[in-house]
């Protein structure tokens, strides 16, 4: 993958991180995305904690960059707390690197774009323009190559 300068996209449990650690160490030249930043799939406090250190242990890599995407995969919905603390965890262990993701259609099962967008665009309001920029096209653009 490097040789041909692509990116990988990283799909793992907070439970995989020291897994998703060895191979993002392994290979510190290859650009890789976390794709639904590390997927939360319980609210409970321990499942939040391992999930946090997941991220932060990941992120430690300056290789690896992450996608706020899926935030309603494992629940029936998103709510506001919800999002704002998926979202302010992610974006703490570096605004350059996250990158926003919808995983529509699969999500309009619970919500639709609409209302998840409101929700993201509600957090990221308390972030300056330029980290919002960053966030929802900067970012982007300078991962993918676009």
């Amino acid at each position: 993958m490097e040789n041909y300068e692509l990116h990988f996209e990283l799909q793992v449990f907070a439970w995989q991180a020291a897994h998703a650690v060895e191979l993002i160490k392994a290979f510190p030249n290859v650009r890789m995305i976390l794709v639904h930043a590390g997927m939360l799939t319980e609210h409970t406090p321990q499942a939040i904690d391992q999930w946090r250190a997941a991220l932060t242990a990941m992120a430690a890599f300056p290789n690896l960059h992450v996608k706020i995407s899926g935030p309603g995969m494992f629940t029936s919905g998103l709510t506001h707390p919800h999002a704002r603390q998926w979202i302010r965890d992610v974006i703490q262990n570096g605004v350059d690197r996250v990158i926003y993701g919808s995983n529509f259609p699969l999500e309009k099962l619970h919500a639709s774009y609409v209302d998840f967008f409101a929700h993201y665009s509600r957090v990221l309001g308390e972030y300056s323009e330029a980290e919002q920029r960053k966030v929802l096209h900067d970012n982007a653009v300078k991962f993918y190559r676009l």
